[in-house]
């Protein structure tokens, strides 16, 4: 569950650019990132258009580092 308001940006992703390859975050932050919903996250990964998640236990979180390179075009 998030703490964010409406209106407000995640932590995560306003501080994106500073955190390590290796945190992670939730779909919202992906969606965030790409500009697109939720619902486009999920298509886009059933199309390989975007990297393939970590499962932590119930969730779903991608690392910060295969989405930095995705942005960049690496994948």
């Amino acid at each position: 569950m998030s703490s964010t308001q409406p209106g407000e940006i995640p932590f995560a992703l306003a501080n994106f650019k500073n955190l390590p390859d290796e945190a992670r975050v939730d779909i919202g932050v992906v969606a965030q990132l790409f500009g697109i919903g939720h619902s486009t996250v999920w298509s886009w990964l059933k199309q390989q258009r975007l990297p393939q998640p970590v499962r932590e236990g119930k969730t779903t979180r991608w690392t910060v580092g295969s989405l930095r390179a995705k942005l960049a075009g690496a994948q």
